[in-house]
């Protein structure tokens, strides 16, 4: 006796269309912003705002140069004065600041 192969179920046909569409926004997402890790190796040899100066004066551009340093050689001091500038309550909130958010909205 021959059984009728079944149908996939709607349910089952809606969970592989959000895993692939998953796949491919991650797979997006990695060709348009690499991870930090690829970084690492990849350091860009100009930045944007090194372009912007070398347009604008090309003589000065020989001085400009792009060093990453790590950041363990930078004084703790002056990592903190950066976040502190950049948020100054990032340790209090871990990344998502749900106050500045609702202000923003």
């Amino acid at each position: 006796m021959a059984t009728d192969p079944s149908p996939r179920s709607p349910g089952r046909k809606l969970l592989l269309g959000a895993v692939a569409a998953a796949g491919l926004l991650l797979l997006w997402l990695f060709a348009v912003w690499p991870p930090p890790v690829w970084y690492a190796a990849h350091f860009p040899r100009e930045t944007a705002f090194m372009a912007m100066r070398r347009d604008a004066d090309p003589t000065a551009a020989e001085q400009r140069r792009y060093d990453p340093i790590p950041l363990a050689d930078i004084a703790p001091v002056i990592r903190r004065a950066v976040m502190i500038g950049e948020d100054n309550r990032f340790y209090e909130h871990g990344g998502f600041d749900l106050v500045e958010l609702r202000k923003a909205v």
